[in-house]
């Protein structure tokens, strides 16, 4: 028995940019394993994500996110 399959990135590349940012937090790990990130990059690029999403917002602009 073989374990599934992860699904091909261009398939959850997709997905991703057509959900809205505050709806893809889990295609968002997806892509980051897919495309290999290390735990310290994924950490960067989770940060990066929240900072942007974060700006969008009265609240992020107060706190600075």
């Amino acid at each position: 028995h073989h374990p599934p399959r992860p699904p091909p990135i261009p398939q959850v590349l997709s997905k991703y940019i057509e959900m809205g940012d505050s709806q893809n937090a889990a295609l968002f790990q997806v892509l980051m394993t897919l495309l290999g990130y290390t735990p310290v990059e994924q950490k960067r690029m989770q940060l990066a994500r929240e900072r942007k999403l974060g700006q969008g917002t009265l609240w992020g602009q107060l706190v600075g996110t």
